[in-house]
């Protein structure tokens, strides 16, 4: 058992919080490319369509508990910290911690296996988006004027940009134009969501173009019209 490791997942770290020992590190989940295969009548092998996305990727980790004084309390926090209501999806490992995966779902053993009277086992798997997101990467980044960002990371990624102006304006990403209409005072675009709001209010409608992304290495961004700043969250990831 690894009494030095632990993952801190929905506002608890397994370990300390939860007392759960882990049996061993899990290995580093390897994302698959969505590839369609085409299968043609007559025709010699497949024809192949590369999507360009990765699929979710499982996390197993198994846990052992030991409770002394009261095992069965142990187990009724351990499936509410699991399968109760999820606060936090974040998923990050003790020996890695500026780095995250997004959570989707969680699924555990039918049974938590009892060991003696105050011992347990089990295994919940996480299934997580499919890249890593560094810390870093939540930072908001701000653009007074037009200038450049770096992605640090090791595939595009999908930022979260808050434009602040009025009226007409034109965002343009690496040469994409987006064009933004009556805007007033700001307009929040969520290339993750798919969508334009401000406050609580859908504007989707007054937005042409596709949502941004960010490529690795160097983005250039600029601007016409009347804005004041842009701030951006890039979410950068990993393969």
């Amino acid at each position: 058992m690894l009494n030095w490791y632990s993952i801190f997942f929905n506002n608890k770290d397994s370990l300390r919080d939860l007392n759960l020992n882990i049996e061993q590190r899990p290995n580093f989940p390897v994302p698959e490319r969505d590839i369609r295969i085409i299968d043609i009548d007559g025709r010699n092998g497949s024809l192949t369509r590369d999507l360009g996305t990765y699929k979710d990727i499982p996390v197993p980790i198994s846990f052992n508990l030991v409770d002394r004084n009261d095992i069965h309390q142990t187990v009724r926090n351990v499936k509410r910290w699991l399968i109760g209501n999820i606060d936090n999806r974040e998923l990050i490992q003790s020996d890695d911690p500026d780095y995250f995966y997004k959570v989707k779902q969680v699924k555990v053993d039918k049974e938590i296996e009892r060991m003696l009277w105050v011992a347990g086992k089990f295994t919940a798997t996480f299934l997580c988006a499919p890249f890593q997101y560094s810390r870093k990467g939540q930072n908001t980044i701000s653009l007074r004027k037009p200038g450049e960002i770096y992605n640090e990371g090791t595939f595009q990624s999908e930022p979260l940009i808050t434009i602040y102006g009025m009226g007409n304006i034109t965002i343009v990403i690496n040469g994409s134009l987006i064009n933004l209409k009556n805007i007033d005072e700001y307009m929040i675009i969520d290339s993750v969501s798919k969508d334009a709001y401000k406050d609580s209010i859908n504007m989707n409608n007054s937005m042409i173009g596709a949502f941004p992304i960010l490529q690795e290495g160097v983005n250039s961004i600029t601007w016409s019209g009347n804005v004041d700043s842009v701030e951006i969250v890039p979410n950068w990831c990993y393969l």
